[in-house]
């Protein structure tokens, strides 16, 4: 318990000195990005926030506050599901007033198969620090820390295969996950969508849904699985909201063009700097405003 509390693996008290932050962020946060970036968010919170899932969290935050002069807190996380992006909002908007709220979304997404309530264990863990230090998942990641520390252990994220194999494994695997089982989402999902929107526009929060790029490979296999119908329903639905929607994810130069991806899914670090131009900059050559 005492060495939980000494290492903190995920900043939850914000006090330990014992672990470097550069070790903690390479180590600890791939694990578990959700709590990382939410204990993060407790200790200094922030009025203009980034939320979506690991396609959001490709863009480049220190290159947004450039171009806007205005700080930014990135909450996205890995495989995250709409329900827990619209928890994230209320998480952050519990702890400060949101002034500015950008989401990456995409049709993927959209789906009522897509659920999970990762973020629960995240309110719960904020309201008693002893489901933190006892939890098994919090030792395992001290472990790791001390590892990275003292016996130059790294976490290693990448997968085991060279990057054209995993092109082709992404295109293949990941459509079939997203695209194989769909349905249209539930109407508890929407109305959680709805929520937020409305929220939002009552509280002068300026809120943007960013529709997320794939590349036209990729989205080729949404046409195999028949779901062009579904993916523009997505869309119109989007379009019924107070809140401002760019649509990135259409046959395009600029999903055409594989330099701008790091894997079908995932746009470069570049390519990242040129979404973030667009959506704070308004100056658009590849986003389509639907709203």
């Amino acid at each position: 318990m005492v060495l939980v509390v000494l290492i903190d693996p995920f900043n939850y008290f914000g006090l330990s000195n014992y672990i470097s932050d550069k070790v903690k962020q390479e180590n600890v946060r791939p694990i578990n990005n959700l709590l990382y970036r939410s204990f993060e968010f407790k200790h200094k919170p922030c009025p203009n926030i980034l939320i979506g899932d690991s396609r959001t969290g490709q863009l480049p935050v220190e290159y947004i506050e450039k171009l806007t002069g205005n700080n930014y807190a990135q909450l996205s996380t890995n495989a995250a599901k709409l329900n827990e992006i619209v928890d994230m909002f209320w998480l952050a908007n519990s702890k400060t007033k949101l002034k500015e709220v950008t989401i990456g979304i995409n049709f993927s997404m959209y789906n009522y198969y897509g659920y999970q309530d990762r973020v629960a264990i995240v309110n719960a863990m904020l309201k008693n620090p002893f489901l933190y230090i006892f939890n098994k998942n919090i030792v395992e990641a001290m472990l790791i820390a001390i590892k990275a520390t003292f016996f130059d252990y790294k976490t290693s994220s990448k997968p085991p295969m060279n990057e054209a194999d995993f092109w082709e494994w992404t295109i293949k695997n990941k459509s079939r996950h997203w695209y194989g089982k769909y349905k249209y989402p539930s109407e508890r999902i929407r109305n959680m969508l709805i929520e937020m929107d409305e929220y939002a526009y009552k509280n002068d929060i300026k809120l943007t849904f960013f529709i997320t790029p794939h590349h036209e490979e990729f989205r080729e296999k949404l046409k195999m699985y028949q779901l062009e119908e579904e993916e523009q329903l997505f869309k119109e639905d989007l379009k019924q909201l107070h809140a401002k929607v760019i649509d990135f994810d259409y046959k395009n130069d600029f999903t055409m063009d594989r330099q701008n991806f790091r894997d079908p899914i995932h746009y470069s670090i570049e390519a990242g700097e040129i979404l973030a131009q667009e959506i704070w900059l308004e100056n658009y050559k590849y986003g389509k405003l639907l709203k």
